[in-house]
């Protein structure tokens, strides 16, 4: 089955309950840069996944000959099926806080850059 929805978040949400509906429980996707991450947070925080994984494209990497968004999701699928995909580390939201809030990363001594 294969349905098209507009990348808007209410939208987004919506393919993810509809996803959800469908008794869809694993979750895979190429990872696009920032693009990817409000597809990831709408499936995360509206659809009932047992596992939600953000690949990098230089891990999935195509068949040749397969250039269309309905192979490369069918080539996804069977992927995950066999269990060969690996999701990009995505930090929990209190590390993405604590991240923002430092302002700076340790250097090689440990110590904060910008001190």
């Amino acid at each position: 089955m294969v349905a098209a929805f507009k990348t808007f978040y209410g939208v987004l949400a919506e393919a993810a309950r509809w996803l959800s509906s469908l008794g869809v429980t694993h979750v895979a996707m190429e990872a696009t840069g920032i693009y990817s991450m409000p597809v990831y947070h709408a499936l995360i925080e509206h659809g009932h996944f047992t596992q939600v994984l953000v690949c990098n494209a230089g891990h999935v990497k195509n068949v040749p000959g397969r250039k269309t968004g309905l192979a490369d999701a069918e080539w996804l699928a069977h992927l995950l099926e066999c269990g060969f995909l690996r999701g990009s580390f995505i930090p929990p939201a209190d590390i993405k806080a604590a991240r923002y809030c430092s302002g700076g990363c340790l250097d090689r001594q440990g110590w904060w850059e910008g001190e």
